[in-house]
């Protein structure tokens, strides 16, 4: 009997304890994720000072040290587009973030310009408007084979491809946020820099327009005037820039913390920007209309299927679907769009998360 009763007592203690780990599982939140993105690399320099100090070098050590400092935090994940001197086409930074389903863009770069009385720190939001500063960063693409066919015909150096841009989905609903937290770092680049802050502009930068998630640009300071030259090839002038940015991380975070419950935060996502891959409960619709191979989300033919969704299927290939709706009607009504460019597009059916197959589907169609 005793012996049954020291059985019995561990197996309470078991069932128990899977039960905590249970309900720990189930309440674990989806850590916030940050990409931060050291600019250039590789065979692409950047901007150089006089005496020959690189912009690429500046970006990695100045983005390396905010991630260090910005994974100290509880809850915060952070990744990077690149943590060594690589080449990363200027498309792929973008894109990398939104298939993390990230939850910030950071953007790390060093100012140049013609004049070497130019000094200062830059703080950017996304807007389609040309500058000489995004001309100048978004030139980088120029270094990619087959450049033009990659990015839809956009010509960097043209004022005419910025204006293009109003007539394409872009942003995503997050300019206010991206804003905000610009001005932040703003503030503390004031407090923490030597340098002069210029400020919150706006600029078309591609690497922000297509991150679907707040994302802000900063440069940190002009590698072409002699003077900051010498303060950004300082290490406890990195320390300080980059500190600057986190502490206006932690302000964001606090706020977001603030403000978001977990229910909030997903209904926010899906009316704003529909940058979740994963889906509420009940029925969903979504238009698949292209399958194959990969293509890039913003591709000159997915003009009205904008942003697409991206899943990788087996044997490399790819399938792209539009949309989120909870209604058939509203679904028909997407896919009568959809089918202005993709004749053979179709609705396909979720439940709970899941795909259903064409036999499950049926009923939700009619």
């Amino acid at each position: 009997m005793k012996r049954f009763l020291i059985i019995a007592f561990f197996i309470t203690l078991a069932i128990c304890n899977f039960a905590k780990g249970e309900t720990k599982a189930a309440t674990t939140k989806k850590p916030f994720i940050v990409v931060i993105d050291a600019g250039h690399g590789g065979k692409d320099d950047g901007a150089k000072g006089k005496h020959h100090l690189k912009e690429k070098d500046i970006n990695l050590s100045v983005a390396l040290k905010l991630g260090q400092m910005i994974n100290t935090l509880k809850g915060v994940r952070v990744y990077y587009t690149r943590k060594t001197d690589v080449f990363v086409p200027l498309a792929d930074r973008a894109q990398y973030a939104n298939r993390l389903n990230a939850d910030l863009f950071i953007s790390i770069h060093t100012n140049s310009a013609e004049t070497r009385k130019a000094h200062g720190t830059e703080v950017y939001s996304f807007s389609p408007s040309s500058s000489s500063v995004a001309m100048r960063e978004n030139s980088v693409m120029e270094m990619e084979d087959n450049y033009r066919k990659k990015y839809d015909g956009f010509n960097p150096r043209s004022t005419e491809s910025y204006i293009q841009w109003d007539l394409v989905a872009g942003d995503f609903g997050y300019s206010g946020q991206s804003k905000k937290f610009a001005g932040r770092i703003s503030s503390q680049l004031k407090k923490y820099c030597s340098l002069e802050s210029r400020g919150v502009r706006e600029a078309g930068f591609w690497v922000l327009k297509y991150c679907k998630m707040p994302g802000v640009l900063v440069e940190v300071g002009y590698v072409s005037n002699i003077e900051e030259e010498k303060y950004l090839r300082k290490d406890a002038s990195r320390e300080n820039l980059a500190r600057s940015v986190y502490k206006a991380f932690v302000q964001y975070k606090s706020d977001y913390d603030k403000k978001t419950s977990a229910d909030a935060l997903a209904a926010n996502k899906k009316s704003t920007t529909e940058k979740s891959h994963v889906l509420t409960s009940g029925v969903h619709y979504r238009v698949q209309f292209y399958k194959g191979e990969r293509k890039s989300m913003y591709a000159k033919e997915f003009k009205h299927c904008v942003p697409a969704k991206e899943y990788p299927i087996g044997g490399g290939g790819f399938i792209y679907m539009y949309g989120d709706e909870t209604s058939l009607e509203g679904a028909n009504r997407l896919l009568k769009k959809v089918k202005k460019d993709f004749k053979r597009a179709y609705l396909v059916v979720f439940k709970n998360g899941h795909r259903l197959t064409e036999n499950d589907a049926a009923k939700y169609l009619h």
